[in-house]
């Protein structure tokens, strides 16, 4: 696999997320982030700078910095894409509170949001945003620097989904975390803890939008929904459930996502009598290494990735046996929609895995791997993040986990696509440093 780096300047460049096209309309920048190091997990003063890259001369123009980003989702920072010219969308601190700001590509302010950013609606009109105070407190990949006022509300009316208008600025809420939780699944909703929703992602042609709904299980489990609505929040339904993590559209109709089935004991892990057993995730943890060994299959089944739609929800048919069973970031290209490319999670070498499949065909190629980078991270920012999470939540995680999961040294390639689908882009360490690396698609697939 030939890889270009698109910069070899001193630095940390990554853009985060595989939902984000980072090419310019034009193809010639590149839109990323700069950050000092790899090793510290980000506090409240980390700054990231916010910046383009020529990628015919490696040229690095700086627009602005913000304290609002994290190592596997970046700053949210997207193109803007209008007639005239590109804008860039960022989220920022601003009047302790979140929300985004929106720069030419000089860097020259056109106006704040009332909300920060998620994504963008394939029009380019607007933008979907959520809590991300409520979704650092509470495990999720969200920023610290802001307190939770709505801590100690389990599912509040006046938070959840967010829409804004792009040349307002102006936001409305589309869909409430009370409404959402009160949406019917196969499983009943743990009411007594708090619930947040992460990853929001439109359909291909705007009419539609979909995220996860996440809340903590009394055994120190989580609780994932798949949720899809209208793009104005009309229209909700659970499309599935349990444990769940990364997704694309297929079409406008249907969603390929990465899952376990729900075992029999799902209703057993949501009661809320078992919140009266004390210690009880940490006993948990300590007994699911063994259990796994000793029972596999039997009560912790495999995942996969899956086909589910309005149709066909809560589906357990296996996509393709080509693909691996282990979780990835899955993306369709945009003009092609057979090629689906995703990667994998590091082997016991921390390798990480780059594959294509042709949906069609079946064909999966296979296109390189790249080990993790072997370096250690720092927990010099520990102490200054506690204040802005969960107690509870935390007692779930061990600290060298936490340190670990949240630094530069956890870096999935999260590859993503450019929007004509000749390129992908990815995030790694390899090389003992992160920075942003290009493939041509067609020269590795006819290789």
């Amino acid at each position: 696999m030939k890889l270009q780096a698109i910069t070899n300047e001193q630095g940390n460049y990554l853009v985060g997320f595989h939902d984000i096209d980072p090419w310019s309309s034009d193809g010639n920048r590149f839109l990323a982030i700069r950050v000092d190091s790899l090793l510290d997990i980000p506090s409240n003063d980390s700054y990231a700078e916010i910046v383009t890259v020529d990628l015919s001369t490696g040229a690095v123009q700086v627009l602005d910095k913000t304290t609002c980003w994290n190592f596997p989702q970046g700053g949210r920072q997207c193109w803007v894409r209008n007639e005239d010219s590109d804008l860039v969308i960022f989220n920022i601190v601003q009047d302790n509170k979140f929300t985004a700001k929106i720069v030419d590509t000089d860097g020259q302010l056109v106006h704040f949001c009332d909300k920060p950013t998620n994504c963008i609606s394939p029009c380019q009109k607007y933008s979907y945003g959520l809590n991300y105070e409520r979704m650092y407190r509470l495990g999720g990949y969200g920023y610290p620097g802001v307190k939770d006022t709505s801590e100690g509300i389990h599912k509040p009316k006046d938070d959840g989904i967010w829409k804004t208008d792009l040349d307002s600025g102006k936001s409305e809420l589309i869909l409430s975390l009370y409404d959402i939780t009160m949406l019917k699944g196969n499983s009943a909703v743990l009411e007594e803890t708090d619930h947040y929703v992460t990853h929001i992602l439109p359909s291909p042609n705007g009419s539609k939008i979909c995220f996860l709904h996440r809340y903590w299980l009394p055994d120190g489990g989580i609780q994932t929904r798949l949720i899809i609505s209208d793009s104005d929040g009309h229209n909700a339904g659970v499309w599935d459930e349990g444990f769940m993590s990364h997704f694309d559209w297929i079409d406008d109709e249907s969603i390929l996502i990465w899952g376990k089935p729900v075992s029999k004991a799902q209703s057993l892990r949501s009661s809320s009598s078992l919140q009266t057993i004390p210690f009880l995730p940490t006993m948990l943890q300590m007994i699911k290494p063994i259990a796994r060994k000793v029972l596999g299959k039997k009560i912790i089944p495999q995942g996969f990735y899956k086909v589910v739609s309005k149709n066909n929800k809560f589906s357990t048919t296996k996509f393709s046996e080509k693909l691996p069973v282990g979780d990835g970031h899955p993306s369709f290209s945009p003009l092609n929609r057979d090629l689906l490319l995703t990667d994998t999670y590091p082997n016991e070498k921390w390798e990480r895995e780059l594959l294509i499949l042709d949906c069609k065909s079946d064909e999966l190629h296979n296109l390189g791997k790249l080990a993790q980078c072997s370096l250690a991270p720092s927990d010099k920012n520990y102490g200054s993040i506690l204040s802005y999470t969960d107690k509870n939540m935390m007692s779930k995680f061990s600290k060298k986990h936490f340190v670990y999961s949240r630094s530069g040294i956890h870096c999935d390639f999260h590859p993503r696509w450019k929007s004509d689908g000749s390129y992908f882009a990815i995030d790694s360490n390899h090389e003992g440093r992160r920075n942003v690396y290009i493939v041509d698609v067609n020269k590795e697939i006819n290789a």
